[in-house]
């Protein structure tokens, strides 16, 4: 009997003992309950805060990219009222001022980027941008130099401040700047381009034209670096490359009587006569020129492309401009030769007019002496071609001078003349040397 009594006392102690622990276990879960309740209820606040700002921060980049500026910068403002450390709606509200034209309000905005963000880059360039926009270049090289020291690496900012150098025309600080950012492989095609400019200064063209090479492969449509590229191969006489570049230029920016007058210049020392007179035409028709030179040159691309009549009507228009132009009688003249016999005459004064304006012009002398070999009288025929002599050597100038002494019974002046010609590979003076001088 007293052991069973004591199994029972055995089994109650051992009941209260689990008992009290089940209750232990219960107060540590309630605890643990109420500290996560507590913790809920100081997070979901802050979670639900963090959203707001978030839908706020959305709804403004939203109204910003579809021209909503005004609307945008309020959302902004929400924005930044309950997180004043949300750097991105202070940079994007920047954004928004510039567009609306309100550039100190933007400056402040960044100001607080800045703030917000110690090491906001894009900040720092935006800011420098509208300090040297106002003519602040002072705070904008600051900004620069700011980033430059904490991040010696970033090319953006040599990019810029390798610019802002070279439009203040301080080359001697800019290149420096423009070299690093080469040197780093600068995706900026305006950055090749000022390197390019300055080495044109320094007559290193072909190093220019490698930059300008680099900047339209980055930007194809970068006009200024046509515009510079051209007259470089224009002085190189790469003519057909400047033409290929002047007509990039009008086709991105339009036509232009300078560049279009340009190009007529060029198609016509590479005597490409149907493009140079189209180019001409243009000039006269559209921009209504009254320049003798245009008509001239137009005249001289109809004569060498047989249109004589045409030819001969441009002569005088550029005579009606410059009556003392000596090269316009002298392409008449030859222009009227080959229209018919009928204009040898009128032919034969303008040869006179242009001897008279220009008396060592040669050409004239030759073409009126070759008039009085045609028409018999070899007497003015010499006097002409040894005046053509006296400016100029050349194998038909002899040969017609020879030919001239033959009909005047001159043949030992006329033998000497056909071998000076032959001398000089003349063809005929070969072929009639030998019967002639026996």
């Amino acid at each position: 009997m007293v052991l069973l009594n004591c199994k029972k006392d055995m089994i109650n102690k051992v009941c209260i003992h689990m008992n009290r622990n089940l209750h232990r276990k219960e107060l540590l879960n309630q605890k643990q309950a109420f500290v996560l309740i507590i913790f809920g209820m100081l997070l979901i606040p802050n979670i639900v805060r963090a959203q707001t700002v978030n839908f706020y921060y959305d709804q403004g980049v939203s109204k910003m990219k579809s021209g909503q500026y005004e609307n945008a910068i309020k959302e902004f403002q929400r924005v930044v009222k309950k997180d004043p450390y949300y750097w991105d709606a202070f940079y994007d509200m920047a954004c928004c001022n510039v567009k609306l034209n309100k550039k100190e309000l933007a400056i402040k905005n960044l100001d607080d980027a800045i703030k917000a963000k110690e090491d906001y880059y894009d900040a720092y360039f935006l800011r420098a941008r509208l300090n040297y926009e106002a003519g602040n270049s002072r705070d904008a090289l600051k900004d620069y130099q700011t980033v430059l020291e904490k991040k010696p690496g970033y090319i953006l900012a040599y990019d810029r401040r390798g610019e802002m150098y070279f439009k203040a025309d301080d080359y001697k600080k800019a290149l420096p700047d423009l070299d690093k950012a080469i040197e780093l492989e600068t995706k900026n095609a305006n950055t090749y381009l000022y390197r390019a400019e300055i080495y044109i200064g320094e007559e290193a063209e072909d190093q220019a034209l490698k930059m300008l090479g680099k900047a339209l492969k980055l930007n194809p449509e970068l006009v200024r670096a046509y515009t510079v590229r051209y007259p470089v191969y224009e002085r190189k006489e790469e003519y057909k490359k400047a033409i290929a570049d002047i007509g990039k230029i009008m086709q991105i920016s339009g036509y232009d009587e300078v560049l279009i007058l340009k190009r007529a210049e060029m198609y016509y020392i590479l005597e490409n006569w149907k493009m140079a007179a189209k180019d001409f035409n243009t000039i006269i028709s559209k921009y209504k020129s009254r320049e003798s030179d245009v008509y001239y040159k137009r005249g001289v691309c109809y004569s060498r492309d047989g249109q004589y009549a045409l030819a001969v009507k441009d002569f005088s228009k550029a005579l009606m401009y410059n009556r003392e132009d000596y090269a316009s009688y002298y392409e008449r003249a030859v222009a009227y030769t080959n229209i018919s016999k009928s204009k040898y005459q009128m032919a034969m004064r303008d040869f006179t007019k242009a001897i008279e304006l220009k008396n060592d012009c040669h050409q004239a002398y030759y073409q009126r002496g070759v008039f009085y070999y045609k028409t018999g009288k070899f007497k003015d025929a010499v006097d002409d071609f040894s005046s053509a002599l006296k400016y100029a050597q050349n194998a038909d100038y002899y040969y017609y001078r020879g030919a001239s002494y033959y009909e005047l019974s001159r043949k030992q002046e006329a033998c000497a003349d056909l071998k000076k010609a032959s001398s000089m590979g003349h063809a005929k003076a070969k072929e009639q040397e030998p019967y002639m001088c026996y």
